[in-house]
C-alpha cells in the first residue's frame, strides 16, 4: 500500500480541469492512502509541515505549487520517495517556463511529465526523465446529447484574446458564430452545454502556430461535436476523420462555410462521431491518471 499525495493549486472556477484530473488519480490508487493538497487553502501546507508526515509518492502539478512548497514544505516533499512534477511547460509565456523550470529543480522531481511540448527541449537539458502526457476530458461533464438540436451554428468557449480575435471577428460577422468567455464565471457544465447545442466547435491552439493541443480539442470532441482547429502536428488526431483542420484564415472561411452547409449534416455528424469515439477511446482523463500512474511503477 502506498501514500500517495496529489498536490494542486485550485482558485474557485479556476484550474477546475485538475480537479477532473485529481478525482481519476485518486481512483487510480484506490485501496492506497491517498490525500489531495490544494495549496491555495488557507493553511493546507502548513498542516502538512505540522505532521511532519511523508509520502510513498508525490505528485506536484504545476508551478503555483512549487512556488508554494518553496516558501513553507519544500523539505517535507522532499521526503516523499517518489516525486513526479507535471505542467504545461509554460508554452505560452516565457516567465512561465522559467519558473516551471525551477520547480523541477526546487523538488528535486524524480520525473517530469509535460502536457505541452514547446518547450521539452529545455526541461531534458536539465532532467534525464522527461515525458509528455496529454490532455484529456471528463466524459461526465463533456457529453454529447444526440436528441437535443444543434440550433447555433457555431461556438467557441473560452478566451477571445490570445492572437484569435480577428479570426473570430469574421466567423462572427459571416457565421454567427457565439462566443462563451470563460472569464465571465460560466462553468463547465455551462459550456457544455452550448457545445452541445453547435453544430460546430471552434477552436484555435495560441497564435496559429501549432505548437500544442488544448484542452478544448477533448471538451468538443466530447460533446459530439464536430472540431474545427488550425493544424497543430500535436493534435493526435486525423484531419477530415476525426475533425477538419483549416490552416490559415482564408481556409478556414472556406471551410466553415462547407461544413454549415445543411446539405453537408450528415458528413459532418460522421466526422463528430469518429471524433467522439477516439476522445472516449483514448483521451480521457482516465486515461491520463493511468499513464501517469504506469510511468511512476516502472520507475519505483
Amino acid at each position: 500500500m502506498h501514500t500517495v499525495w496529489y498536490f494542486h493549486y485550485a482558485q474557485p472556477d479556476w484550474h477546475e480541469r485538475n480537479l477532473y484530473l485529481w478525482k481519476e488519480v485518486a481512483k487510480s490508487w484506490e485501496g492506497h492512502n491517498f490525500e489531495l493538497i490544494n495549496l491555495y487553502e488557507r493553511g493546507a501546507a502548513r498542516r502538512l509541515e505540522r505532521s511532519g508526515n511523508s509520502a510513498d509518492i508525490a505528485y506536484i502539478t504545476n508551478f503555483q505549487c512549487s512556488d508554494v512548497l518553496e516558501r513553507s514544505v519544500l523539505d517535507i516533499t522532499k521526503k516523499a520517495k517518489f516525486r513526479l512534477f507535471i505542467t504545461g511547460g509554460g508554452w505560452r509565456r516565457p516567465d512561465w517556463v522559467k519558473r516551471s523550470l525551477e520547480g523541477v529543480k526546487a523538488i528535486k522531481a524524480d520525473l517530469v511529465c509535460l502536457t505541452h511540448l514547446p518547450h521539452e527541449d529545455k526541461f531534458k537539458k536539465i532532467h534525464s526523465r522527461v515525458h509528455h502526457v496529454g490532455l484529456g476530458f471528463d466524459p461526465k461533464v463533456f457529453y454529447p446529447a444526440p436528441n437535443e438540436e444543434r440550433f447555433l451554428s457555431m461556438v467557441f468557449c473560452g478566451n477571445p484574446a490570445m492572437g484569435r480575435r480577428k479570426n473570430l471577428e469574421r466567423l462572427i460577422d459571416t457565421w454567427g458564430l457565439r462566443i462563451i468567455d470563460f472569464r465571465q464565471g460560466l462553468t463547465h457544465a455551462q459550456m457544455s452545454a452550448y457545445l452541445r447545442h453547435a453544430r460546430i466547435g471552434w477552436n484555435q491552439i495560441g497564435r496559429m502556430d501549432g505548437v500544442s493541443c488544448n484542452l478544448r480539442v477533448w471538451e468538443i470532441l466530447g460533446c459530439g461535436t464536430l472540431l474545427f482547429c488550425n493544424q497543430s502536428k500535436h493534435v493526435p488526431l486525423k484531419d477530415g476523420v476525426h475533425y477538419i483542420a483549416w490552416k490559415d484564415p482564408d481556409d478556414m472561411m472556406k471551410k466553415a462555410k462547407y461544413w454549415l452547409a445543411p446539405a453537408n449534416e450528415e458528413e459532418r455528424a460522421a466526422i463528430a462521431l469518429n471524433g467522439l469515439n477516439e476522445a472516449l477511446k483514448k483521451h480521457t482523463w482516465a486515461h491520463r491518471a493511468q499513464e501517469y500512474k504506469s510511468l511512476i511503477l516502472d520507475s519505483v
